[in-house]
């Protein structure tokens, strides 16, 4: 997969008409399908504003926002889950990669439109303070949106490593009668429960290395209570899963209805065939060790 972060994006084509300097974007597929994100040249303040002062700030308050929140590496992430969901025997669990990913593809997509209208809803403006307050507007708005594809790559990987524990206990043939009874359509809809709102405000940032996830303050918690729920649920299915018991946690997601009594091998969402119900040997878990 190519790789080029928001930075290499504007560094090649910021504030660059729509006929020049483009090579660089039309080989990548990470820019939303935007070959030229600005149709504003730094150069030519007529094109914008005649106040060179308020060109330059628009120029690099975008170059500051393009740089701080990157988020081709949430991408490359996802795409590393989708592909192991992919390969799951867990039809729910499948469903769950294929739809967030899906969500993660469209709201990178209007991820990548915000960015380019900077330029657009900028212009015009002669007025500092004004100026300030229409950046900041747009950047809480890509803030929401970044923190939106970072919450769906969590999920994902949460749903990676339920599946990485769920295989490993189904090679136990007596386990694998207990997870029979896992109520996985339900786990599945949690998985897909995203928060409603999360904090846009802008905050500093560190950018570590390229090619790793670039984090901001504003990144922290934005789904910490649901992503520390899922994980109570997956703690919860294995600890049944290994000992039979069941947690007050591990109630809401058993099919009591469907305990035992029954040697039907395709009770649940679990196939018994050899005692493996995911018929195949599962890769390495890119995610968890």
């Amino acid at each position: 997969m190519n790789h080029i972060n928001n930075v290499n994006i504007y560094s090649t084509g910021i504030f660059k008409n729509s006929n020049t300097n483009t090579a660089g974007l039309n080989n990548t597929q990470n820019t939303g399908g935007q070959n030229s994100i600005w149709a504003l040249d730094k150069s030519q303040n007529t094109t914008n504003n005649n106040n060179d002062e308020i060109t330059t700030k628009i120029y690099d308050e975008a170059t500051r926002i393009a740089t701080t929140y990157d988020i081709n590496p949430l991408k490359q992430t996802a795409q590393k889950a989708a592909d192991r969901l992919n390969e799951t025997s867990i039809q729910a669990l499948g469903s769950v990669g294929t739809k967030l990913y899906s969500t993660i593809q469209t709201k990178s997509d209007e991820f990548y439109s915000l960015l380019k209208s900077i330029g657009n809803e900028c212009k015009g403006i002669t007025d500092p303070e004004e100026l300030e307050n229409k950046i900041k507007s747009i950047e809480k708005e890509i803030i929401k949106k970044r923190q939106e594809i970072s919450t769906c790559s969590q999920r994902m990987q949460l749903a990676v490593q339920l599946d990485t524990k769920l295989s490993n206990l189904a090679n136990d043939p007596e386990k694998a009668k207990l997870l029979k009874n896992v109520d996985m359509e339900k786990i599945a809809e949690k998985l897909l429960e995203l928060p409603q709102t999360v904090n846009s405000e802008p905050e500093s940032s560190d950018t570590e290395e390229t090619g790793k996830l670039t984090k901001t303050k504003s990144d922290e918690g934005i789904s910490g209570n649901e992503n520390d729920e899922i994980l109570n649920i997956i703690s919860s299915i294995v600890k049944y899963a290994e000992t039979g018991e069941k947690d007050k946690t591990a109630e809401n997601y058993i099919n009591n209805d469907k305990m035992q009594n029954s040697d039907d091998t395709t009770t649940g969402l679990f196939k018994f065939e050899t005692g493996n119900p995911f018929g195949q040997t599962q890769k390495k878990n890119p995610f968890f060790t």
